[in-house]
Order: C-alpha cells, then sequence, then structure tokens
C-alpha cells in the first residue's frame, strides 16, 4: 500500500516536471519524503513503546510467578515441618517409654 502511494506521487511529481513545473513537482517529492520521515518516526515511537509495554508486562508476570513459587515452597516446607515434628513427637515418646521400660526392670 504504502509502495502504491510513493508510485502514485512520483507519477505526479514525472507529470509536473514534464509539463515545465520542476520546481512545483520537487516541492511534492520532498513534501511526500518528509511526510514519510514524519510516518515513519511515529510508527518507530509507537513500536518502542509497546516494547516497554511487553517489557513491564514480562517483568510483572515474572515477579507474580516468583511470588507464587516462593508461597508453594513455603507452603511445602510448613508441611514438611508440620510431618517432622509429628515423627520426633512420636519418636520421643517411643524413647520416653523405651527408657521407663528399662528403668522398671
Amino acid at each position: 500500500v504504502a509502495l502504491k502511494k510513493e508510485l502514485a506521487n512520483l507519477r505526479q511529481v514525472v507529470r509536473l516536471v514534464e509539463s515545465g513545473d520542476a520546481k512545483s513537482g520537487i516541492e511534492q517529492l520532498q513534501c511526500s519524503a518528509e511526510n514519510e520521515k514524519a510516518k515513519d518516526k511515529e510508527m518507530i515511537r509507537k513500536l518502542k513503546a509497546k516494547v516497554k509495554d511487553l517489557q513491564i508486562a514480562h517483568e510483572n508476570e515474572k515477579e507474580q510467578l516468583m511470588t507464587a513459587m516462593e508461597k508453594e515452597v513455603e507452603s511445602l516446607m510448613a508441611e514438611e515441618r508440620k510431618a517432622f515434628d509429628k515423627e520426633k513427637e512420636k519418636l520421643e515418646r517411643s524413647v520416653a517409654k523405651a527408657k521407663k521400660k528399662s528403668n522398671t526392670k
């Protein structure tokens, strides 16, 4: 689409030059080039903004993932600690019973 517009502009410039109005043709060509340059700058600005937004979104997603992973690890550690404490208590009771038994003999 952009190439078709540029081609149409060039044809119009050629017609102006052929009709003897070279100055208008050159001015129109320069104006067209400046407009394209401005459009390109605007497109680059928008693309940079989009990239920045995507980077921010990626960082936010990464932080959310890390937070979720930390919570999961904390939960697993709490479960393991609870199981360990339960097993420790069970073993301590067994040791206490064994001592009591050995003291009564």
